[in-house]
């Protein structure tokens, strides 16, 4: 990032390929809607190519990366509460009668599953369990991202996976 900062074109390609699929997944968790988090996420690499150069390492590169998207995602879902906007969802909705309980799920039915388990999750445990679990952050680093201490990122953490498993074994994904 400081060689961005310096008008490194490169080094700034860089950045963008190695955190795009982790800070979409991301946005995508927060607003539940594709075209609301590609957005987010372009806005997150535009703002960081204009403020490079005020750029300061105080934390990972990665920390700050997100912290930066997910104020941006909060200002789109105070956008959404303000005037009722609701995200259209064009995926079909799965339901339990489609598929047999019998039938052994393959790891792509069962991520998916998973994904639309953890959508049920409040926004606050969510984001939790995805940066822990998914995008492999420390607690530091989530409790940096999250403006809150490390005692609460624990707390949240036990109490999404919890409850995520909950929803799990009464959707029958696991027993």
């Amino acid at each position: 990032m400081l060689r961005v900062g310096q008008g490194d074109a490169d080094a700034f390609a860089l950045l963008y390929r190695r955190h795009t699929e982790g800070l979409l997944n991301f946005c995508y968790r927060m607003l539940r809607n594709w075209e609301d988090a590609g957005d987010v996420f372009q806005d997150a690499f535009r703002y960081l190519h204009a403020h490079a150069g005020t750029y300061r390492p105080t934390a990972k590169f990665s920390t700050y990366l997100y912290h930066v998207a997910r104020n941006m995602c909060i200002d789109v879902l105070r956008r959404r509460k303000r005037w009722n906007l609701q995200p259209l969802d064009l995926e079909p909705e799965v339901t339990d009668e489609a598929s047999p309980a019998a039938a052994p799920l393959e790891p792509e039915d069962l991520e998916g599953r998973i994904q639309k388990a953890m959508e049920e999750l409040s926004e606050a445990y969510r984001e939790v369990v995805h940066l822990r679990l998914i995008e492999t952050l420390s607690y530091e680093a989530i409790a940096e991202i999250l403006e809150c201490p490390v005692g609460t990122v624990k707390s949240r953490l036990h109490s999404g996976l919890a409850l995520l498993r909950e929803i799990l074994r009464r959707k029958k994904i696991v027993e």
